[in-house]
Formats: C-alpha cells, sequence, structure tokens
C-alpha cells in the first residue's frame, strides 16, 4: 500500500506570493512512511466500521511526515494509511497545476474566477482563499470492493480535523499580531484555513474499461467516472472555485459556500460534440503513434468549416486575402466550433490582425462576434486577453508548468492593445514642481534619473531646457498611449515632432540625451513606479 500525502501550504505573504513543488515520482510497492528519512509526527489511530452486507472494520492512521522542503519549511505533508487495502497513491496532477489554475503568481485567486460573468461561477468564492494556509488534497483513491461505503468520506474528514487542529496550534494566541501583522483582522485572516481539490481519476482504473469501445461509449465511461469523483467531493462538503476543476472546502460554518447544495453548485458548459472528437481523434491516434494529432483535429475542419481552417493554416496575409475572395461566399461565417469558438475567437487567438481587422469592418457578423462567447465563456477579446496572460505568465517545461512572470520579455506588436496612461500624467504633475530651480529639483527627483546614460546624468542639475524635456516625455507618454500607439521611442519622438512646442525644449532633450535613451529612461521609471504602487506586485 503507498500512503497519500496531504500538503499543507502556511500562510501566504501579502506580497510573497504562492510557492509550488513538484512530488518525485517514486515505486508505488513503497511504503512511504516506513521510509527512515521521512520522521512521523503527531500520530492518530482511528477505527472504522465500514457499512454494507458484510461490515469489516478498518484501522486508519494520520500522521505528519516531517520532511524539509528546500531551504524554508513553508509545507507540511499529512499521511493516511489504511491498514486494509486503502490505496492512496501518488499524485497525477501536481500542485503547481492547482497553483497555475486557480492562482496568480501573488497567491490570489485568478480575478476571473471572482468577477467574470461566466468564469465566477456561483459566485461564493471571493478574496478569502488569496490569504491564509491551504490545505491541498492531491489523491484519495479507495479500491473499488471498499467504495461505496463511507470510506473516502470518513478519510477526508478525519484530514480536515487533523488540518484543522494542526492550524490552530500553529495560529497561537496573536500577542503580537499588531506588531508583525498591523492588525488583529490581519491575523484571524492570515490564519483562515481552506482546503482545495483537483477531482480525478487514475489512469489505471479507466484503462480497462475503455478496451474495445468505440469512441461514443468512451465519452459515457469517462463522463460518468468524472461525474462520481465530483459528486464524491461535494458530498464531503467541496464547491467549485468559479468555472475551475478545483473545488474548496472552509471551515467556517457561516460561509456562504455552506448553503450551496451540491445540486446548485455550478458545472461549466461542456461540448459533447468536442468530447466525442476527441476521442475519435485518441482512438486513431492509438492505432498509428505517428499521426501528429494537433494536425488531424486542424485538418478534420477542411471540408465542414473551409473558413475556419483558413484561420488556422494560412498567415495573416493569405488569410486577408482569402477573406476577400469568398466574402460573398455562403461557405460557413456565421458558424462555430465544437467549443463555440466563432471565426473572430480563432483569428484573435491566433494574433492575426490584419484579418481580424477586416472581419470587423467588412463582416456582417462583426457586431454579433463582439459579443459572443465560446464554451469557456470568454468573447473573442477576452480569449485574447487570457491567451497574452498565459504567455506572459507560463511556459511548459516537460510535465511542469514554469511561471516566467519575472521574466517576461513582453508580448509582440501586434498582440499589444493598449496600457493605461494614468501614471505618466500623474508624473507629468509631479515632476513640474521646483523645475525652475536645479538642485532643489535633483534633491526631489533624483530617483527619477536614474535611468539616464551616466555622461547625461549631470545635466538636469545645471539646464533648465534639459529638465523640462525630461518632464515632458512622461505626458507624451501619455499621449501616446490615450491614442493607442504602443510607447516606443519612434511613437514617442513622432509625438513630439507632431506638438507645436516653442521653445523646442523636448527635442532638445532628446538630441542631448539620445532618442532611444532619452524616451527608454521615462518610459522604465514609469512603468517601474507603477508596479511599485500595485496592490499585488508592489508595496501595497
Amino acid at each position: 500500500m503507498t500512503p497519500n500525502i496531504m500538503h499543507l501550504i502556511t500562510p501566504r505573504k501579502k506580497n510573497g506570493g504562492m510557492k509550488t513543488s513538484e512530488d518525485e515520482n517514486e515505486d508505488e510497492s513503497e511504503d512511504e512512511s516506513e521510509d527512515p528519512g521521512c520522521e512521523q509526527e503527531d500520530i492518530e489511530d482511528h477505527e472504522y466500521s465500514t457499512s454494507g452486507d458484510a461490515t469489516r472494520t478498518l484501522k486508519i492512521r494520520l500522521f505528519l511526515a516531517d520532511e524539509e522542503v528546500g531551504e524554508f519549511k513553508w509545507m507540511e505533508n499529512f499521511v493516511a494509511k489504511c491498514t486494509l487495502m486503502l490505496w492512496m497513491e501518488e499524485p497525477s496532477e501536481d500542485m503547481c497545476d492547482v497553483a497555475f489554475h486557480v492562482f496568480d503568481r501573488y497567491g490570489t485567486v485568478e480575478t476571473k474566477y471572482k468577477d467574470h460573468p461566466v468564469q465566477r461561477g456561483t459566485g461564493v468564492w471571493g478574496n478569502e482563499l488569496d490569504h491564509g494556509p491551504i490545505f491541498l488534497i492531491e489523491k484519495l483513491h479507495v479500491t473499488l470492493e471498499l467504495r461505496r461505503k463511507g470510506l473516502g468520506q470518513k478519510v477526508v474528514s478525519l484530514l480536515l480535523k487533523k488540518a484543522q487542529q494542526f492550524s490552530l496550534d500553529n495560529k497561537g494566541d496573536g500577542k503580537y499580531a499588531d506588531s508583525f501583522y498591523g492588525s488583529n483582522e490581519a491575523f484571524e485572516q492570515a490564519w483562515t484555513l481552506h482546503a482545495l481539490v483537483n477531482p480525478g481519476y487514475l489512469t489505471a482504473d479507466v484503462e480497462s474499461q475503455l478496451v474495445d469501445k468505440s469512441a461514443e461509449e468512451r465519452v459515457m465511461i469517462l463522463n460518468q467516472i468524472q461525474s462520481g469523483g465530483i459528486d464524491f467531493w461535494r458530498s464531503c462538503g467541496f464547491r467549485r472555485i468559479g468555472a475551475s476543476r478545483c473545488f474548496a472546502f472552509s471551515f467556517d460554518l457561516q460561509h456562504q459556500s455552506r448553503a450551496l447544495t451540491a445540486a446548485s453548485d455550478f458545472d461549466p458548459r461542456s461540448s459533447h460534440a468536442e468530447e466525442l472528437e476527441y476521442e475519435e481523434v485518441r482512438l486513431i491516434y492509438e492505432t498509428d503513434r505517428s499521426i501528429e494529432v494537433k494536425r488531424l483535429k486542424i485538418e478534420r475542419l477542411r471540408e465542414p468549416l473551409p473558413l475556419h481552417y483558413a484561420a488556422l493554416t494560412l498567415t495573416d496575409e493569405e488569410l486577408k486575402a482569402f477573406f476577400i475572395t469568398h466574402a460573398t461566399d455562403k461557405i460557413g461565417w456565421d458558424r462555430v466550433t465544437n467549443s463555440a469558438a466563432t471565426l473572430l475567437h480563432l483569428i484573435a487567438c491566433k494574433l492575426k490582425p490584419l484579418s481580424t481587422q477586416w472581419l470587423l469592418e467588412n463582416a456582417h457578423q462583426a457586431e454579433f462576434w463582439n459579443t459572443a462567447r465560446d464554451i469557456d465563456g470568454y468573447t473573442p477579446l477576452e480569449a485574447l486577453q487570457e491567451k497574452l496572460e498565459k504567455i506572459r505568465t507560463r511556459k511548459a517545461h516537460g510535465f511542469m508548468t514554469l511561471n516566467l512572470s519575472d521574466h517576461f520579455k513582453g508580448n509582440s506588436d501586434t498582440a499589444v492593445t493598449g496600457v493605461h496612461a494614468e501614471k505618466g500624467e500623474i508624473m507629468y504633475d509631479l515632476n513640474q514642481e521646483g523645475i525652475d530651480h536645479g538642485g532643489f529639483w535633483i534633491d526631489y527627483h533624483d530617483d527619477k534619473i536614474v535611468h539616464l546614460d551616466s555622461d547625461v546624468r549631470n545635466n538636469p542639475a545645471t539646464n533648465k531646457s534639459f529638465r523640462q524635456g525630461f518632464v515632458n516625455i512622461f505626458q507624451i507618454a501619455a499621449e501616446c498611449l490615450q491614442a493607442k500607439r504602443v510607447p516606443t521611442a519612434e511613437n514617442l519622438e513622432w509625438c513630439c515632432n507632431n506638438r507645436s512646442e516653442w521653445p523646442p525644449v523636448t527635442k532638445n532633450y532628446l538630441r542631448r540625451a539620445g532618442t532611444q535613451m532619452g524616451c527608454r529612461a521615462v518610459l522604465r521609471y514609469m512603468f517601474d513606479a507603477a508596479k511599485m504602487e500595485d496592490e499585488k506586485a508592489g508595496d501595497g
């Protein structure tokens, strides 16, 4: 028997982010609880009598596996072990999968699961999951002969109680709450425990049931198994987080999720046609492993949806020409894919601006497309934003997902649709203060010129024209952003040249500092300052 490991992730600091870990796969026959390098602490033994015709008494043992995780001990491992063939398998989903799916890089729940008209689901989960420790149950698997006897619910109940008591023991009395947390309210918030689970099924359980089955039969079997797992966790009090595949449990009896019945919980839209297509393609792949699945799925669009096929296979220029050629043809302009994606959804997410613009200006379906939602509830613009966010923050590396947020180099120019300009306007006003007095201005604004080249960094102290030109770039950057132009040095220079300015202090500044460096020095400070004032990324 292999015991299950449940993780308790300790409280997350407001700006500290959320760490993730990848568990190493070990031989299923090895009992981790007997590992000499894994010290057992806080052992509890419980007995449980199974329901049904043949009542059996089982012993369930709960304990902490004392293991160091990296340099900091931010996670505790809970182990549940049953002496009568209760299998608690190694997790098939990594902890980082839950982290990336539900949380952003700061450890707070993705905004869409709280605010989006579709992705928010029932709306019972808000900001409460942004704070405090999290008890993550990775896998609970009861062998077939012991299912539907209440054993799984009993184990979950014991684990929840164990995690709650552990959290309370570590919370303390809050004697120094004001010093470390700022207020007693913040202290309580930082120690409010929630449990999370990502329901699934073990491949080993399913494969034998799929042998010699048709695609239609496979869909039915898999849906039944998936629904059974979700029903189990709902019976334990867990409710879906927005429209995500993850569920949460509140220990607060007054939490609104406790008043939500299992039947009233939210289930995302699904497409039988999409599921059937997936199984049909999977069957083909199982007979010929050399087939490229992604290409096969695209090829299946060629005849029924020629426009959508073109959208996925042609370049932007080719696609625009294709649209012009077939503008008057009735070849499925208003049709959608199995995932309810319109033609505009596909083209926008493929980052093809020429084709997108042509569609919006010429297709009579454009007004409908702008508000049409795909199976995930996204409009074309929202689907594009979701794609760009994934590009910005994630990268698949083997079976792991890496966080790229701190190393993101920027989306392509074609993907940039607009940036807020408030920061440039505010800084322009603030930087005017004391501009007539070089010494005072430098003392007050020396942090703003740090990105200028060293050979011109002394100019602001003695040259008012240089100071005024530098300050003007903040306003020009704001004007550029408001005009929905990407704030490149070339665009800022273009805006500068189109201003009626005398004397030409801004042009003089760019000539002395260099156009590229002169603009970059301002923009880097603007974006650094905007980030610093952000509630999550900065100082709050």
